[in-house]
């Protein structure tokens, strides 16, 4: 897949590909009706997310990163968006009682390489 630039996209469409080994894959049909899945393949998921505002994705990567547990990472493409590319590592991202961040989450918006605790904190 060609990296995509802003040229891609309209202002308020981003799009997300997540690659790597995901355990509850389809769980993505029923959960959200403001999702489109692009590839059906379970190794590389790319899905176009169409939003007005940065926030509600930010919003909604945290419902889809809680339901889809694995080993994967994600980049997210957008031609208004602060940050261009986001790492997730780690099986359990959020513990269930307290949604404490336990993987490691990485932003490099091109100048600097922020990394992140708590979700909370980019909202």
């Amino acid at each position: 897949m060609k990296v995509l630039d802003e040229d891609d996209f309209k202002r308020d469409e981003f799009k997300i590909k997540f690659v790597g080994e995901i355990d509850n894959f389809f769980i993505l049909n029923s959960m959200l009706e403001d999702l489109k899945i692009s590839s059906k393949d379970e190794k590389e998921l790319i899905l176009n997310v169409f939003f007005r505002r940065s926030k509600k994705l930010l919003d909604r990567l945290v419902d889809i990163i809680d339901l889809l547990k694995g080993n994967y990472s994600f980049e997210i493409y957008s031609s208004d968006y602060k940050f261009k590319f986001v790492d997730f590592y780690g099986e359990a991202v959020f513990d269930p009682e307290d949604r404490k961040y336990t993987g490691k989450f990485i932003i490099d918006d091109g100048y600097k390489i922020h990394e992140i605790s708590r979700f909370e904190k980019v909202l």
